[in-house]
């Protein structure tokens, strides 16, 4: 079976994740060029970057899900920062099987939107087609984690 490239399987990802929360940008890490892409080391001072953006996110995600638990919080958005989170965690890591569990975590969370958009159409708060779009950001996330499978192989 043939090798995927880390970051194919990567685009792959957060393209899916873009369909999973409503209007979040696929341009993100997967779209930049990186040393890494080529199979050079990150220069550390990229590193640096990252483990601090990585930082700032779980920071915005404790406060989000704080806001969330006082009943003053949105779920979309707590969606779209636990999506961010696994971005940077995903950029930081070369580990195969780190690699897989992040996508894993993806999985179960495209899977939960997906029950939030069933229960916002049966309420009538929600469209038929996000419902939809959520359900193809699943499918994408699936196909992004047997993607990293198969690399890590």
């Amino acid at each position: 079976m043939a090798k995927i490239s880390r970051w194919m399987g990567v685009a792959i990802l957060f393209a899916g994740a873009g369909t999973i929360a409503w209007g979040w940008s696929s341009v993100g890490a997967a779209d930049r060029t990186s040393p890494a892409a080529s199979g050079a080391k990150t220069p550390e001072a990229v590193r640096s970057l990252q483990k601090e953006r990585l930082a700032t996110l779980e920071s915005i995600r404790d406060l989000l899900t704080k806001q969330l638990n006082e009943g003053t919080g949105n779920p979309q958005e707590l969606q779209q920062v636990e999506l961010d989170v696994l971005r940077a965690r995903l950029e930081l890591t070369d580990s195969p099987h780190e690699r897989v569990s992040i996508c894993e975590q993806v999985v179960e969370n495209a899977e939960a939107f997906v029950k939030r958009a069933e229960r916002t159409a049966e309420l009538g708060i929600g469209s038929r087609s996000d419902l939809l779009r959520a359900k193809v950001g699943v499918f994408d996330a699936k196909i992004a984690l047997e993607l990293e499978k198969a690399s890590a192989n």
